[in-house]
């Protein structure tokens, strides 16, 4: 593909499935156990809730005419669409599925 790719031409998509690894140790290790079981166990009664966002894996797709390119990160949990759309996360994403369509 082309060098001379226009930015403002990118579009971006996210897809949002879950998370098959556990969240118990996969989550968080912050070096306290009990801040991490409180975390795990706030990650799990959201998953219990059917929520999407607490444990999940997230793909961001780059999309320029007909070319595609994705970034994809396992084990996140955000709050939201919006607060992953906030984060340098999805920034980064972007970035990085942008640099696969060069």
């Amino acid at each position: 593909m082309s060098s001379f790719i226009i930015e403002e031409k990118i579009t971006y998509s996210i897809i949002v499935e879950e998370e098959f690894l556990p969240v118990e140790g996969n989550a968080i290790n912050s070096g306290d156990s009990d801040f991490d079981k409180f975390v795990e166990g706030r990650i799990e009664e959201r998953l219990k809730k059917g929520d999407i966002w607490a444990w999940c894996v997230i793909s961001v797709i780059a999309s320029y005419g007909v070319h595609q390119a994705s970034d994809i990160a396992e084990r996140m949990s955000f709050e939201n669409e919006k607060e992953f759309c906030e984060s340098w996360y999805f920034e980064d994403m972007k970035a990085a599925a942008r640099m696969l369509l060069v």
